[in-house]
């Protein structure tokens, strides 16, 4: 009986999952939200990247930096060793 629970606990609790696998994600969206601002404000017309980042249009660009983490996040998954789809 305490080899099988031995056996159990190692095959149950061995853990697959590395820091990255959570940092990435946040590191992605973040990026990608500071390039969607910078992206929305030369849309606006701005001549530098201070007066874009300044002139940035917030809802646009939170919509293109979802977009941009949904598609980083599903290349991630999909090439992922553990399965997790």
């Amino acid at each position: 009986m305490g080899k099988s629970l031995k056996r159990l606990r190692k095959k149950i609790f061995l853990p697959t999952e590395k820091v990255i696998d959570l940092l990435l994600p946040v590191i992605v969206l973040i990026g990608s939200a500071i390039g969607a601002m910078i992206y929305t404000g030369f849309l606006g017309g701005a001549t530098d990247v201070v007066s874009a980042f300044a002139g940035c249009d917030a809802e646009t660009s939170l919509i293109f930096a979802n977009h941009g983490h949904g598609l980083c996040h599903a290349v991630f998954v999909s090439s992922a060793k553990g399965g997790y789809v």
